[in-house]
């Protein structure tokens, strides 16, 4: 979203790269909404008139995309429930735990975390609905600072080179030691700015105001 932004308001960037978990996969991630199994909750139509914590108005898939899955279903997520912006991904799945929402949205990854944690049990929440699969974020580089040569230098490195199986093959690092941040625990796949058409389209489906800073 971060990307889609700054790219529609004309700041001069190109994308390199996305994380993935595995080689082969494509860049992305799912949002999620979870409920107490005694909220009665089933689904998104179930949320009209309750208390729902969401994350950030700027988060991906903590609002714009739970927005979008809301409206699918009828309900506007300004007028039909009580929004609760949380602040974190973590928040919002713990304050829907503890009955200050009933229910909440965070990124698919963030559940197995906090039970990894120790700071949920797996029966505490119930998963309830889960989005179609939304753009990895991406790597991006400045057009306007970077020659063309070192455009393409930097796209051969993150799309061919910054993986697991590369640095392995190549002494970089030896078997089982190589690690990579965030998402990118294989390494980068390929991406353009088209890969993110879907977020443009949620935010033409939400009218949301962060969608267009001014």
């Amino acid at each position: 979203f971060s990307y889609k932004i700054a790219k529609d308001s004309g700041v001069p960037i190109e994308p390199l790269a996305a994380g993935i978990t595995k080689k082969g996969d494509t860049p992305g991630y799912h949002s999620t909404a979870w409920t107490r199994p005694d909220t009665g909750i089933r689904d998104l139509a179930g949320t009209k008139g309750k208390k729902v914590c969401f994350v950030d108005p700027a988060s991906t898939s903590g609002n714009l995309v739970p927005s979008a899955g809301l409206l699918a279903v009828g309900i506007d997520p300004t007028k039909d429930l009580t929004q609760v912006f949380a602040g974190a991904h973590d928040a919002s799945m713990i304050s829907t735990s503890t009955g200050q929402c009933d229910a909440g949205f965070s990124q698919d990854s963030m559940m197995p975390s906090l039970i990894e944690k120790g700071q949920l049990k797996e029966a505490q929440l119930v998963q309830i609905w889960t989005s179609e699969v939304i753009p990895g974020s991406p790597l991006a580089m400045n057009t306007s600072t970077l020659d063309a040569s070192t455009q393409e230098t930097l796209k051969a490195v993150f799309q061919d080179k910054a993986n697991v199986e590369y640095m392995t093959a190549n002494g970089i690092c030896s078997d089982g030691s190589c690690t990579m941040p965030g998402d990118a625990t294989w390494g980068y796949a390929a991406v353009t700015d088209s890969t993110y058409d879907p977020i443009r389209k949620v935010c033409d489906a939400t009218k949301a105001s962060a969608c267009n800073p001014t």
